[in-house]
C-alpha cells in the first residue's frame, strides 16, 4: 500500500460492520442491500464454502440439526434455492445465509421457532396439551 492509499476496516485491527438490511419485492423475494451483500461475501470468502450448500452443512454452521434445518425452511425462516420440490435435495445459497446469521433477530426467530416445534411435539408425545402445560407453568410460578 502507498503512503496515501487507504486501509480497509478490518485491515486496522477491527472486523467490518454487518449491517442487515433487506429490501422486500414481495413476500418470497429478498434483496440485500449493497453493504450486506459485500460483508456477506467477505465472510463467505473467509469461510472458504461453496456457494451452495446441503442442509447438514447449513446445520453444521449454525450448530443444530439437518432436521432443525428443515424445520425452518417449513417455517418459511430459511429459503432454498431455486424452489424445490419436497422431496427433492434441497440447496441453500452460503452468502445469504451468513447475511441472515448475522442478523440477531433472524437468529432469536429461528431458535425461537425450533424450540417452539420440538416443546409441542414433545408435549404431544406425553399426552399434554399446551394449555395444560401452560396451566401447569403458572401454577408453579404462583407456588414459588
Amino acid at each position: 500500500m502507498g503512503a496515501g492509499a487507504e486501509r480497509p476496516p478490518h485491515a486496522a485491527g477491527r472486523r467490518p460492520r454487518l449491517l442487515v438490511e433487506f429490501l422486500c419485492l414481495d413476500e418470497n423475494d429478498w434483496i440485500m442491500s449493497d453493504d450486506m451483500t459485500q460483508a456477506a461475501m467477505t465472510t463467505w470468502a473467509a469461510k472458504d464454502l461453496p456457494a451452495r450448500l446441503l442442509a447438514a452443512q447449513v446445520a453444521k454452521l449454525r450448530n443444530c440439526t439437518p432436521e432443525d434445518v428443515a424445520l425452518l425452511v417449513t417455517a418459511g425462516k430459511l429459503r432454498p434455492l431455486g424452489r424445490p420440490n419436497t422431496n427433492v435435495v434441497k440447496f441453500f445459497g452460503a452468502v445469504e445465509l451468513m447475511a441472515l446469521m448475522a442478523d440477531g433477530e433472524w437468529l432469536d426467530d429461528a431458535t425461537k421457532t425450533i424450540g417452539q416445534f420440538w416443546r409441542r411435539k414433545n408435549a404431544r408425545r406425553n399426552g399434554v396439551t399446551l394449555e395444560k402445560q401452560a396451566d401447569n407453568t403458572s401454577a408453579e410460578a404462583t407456588t414459588q
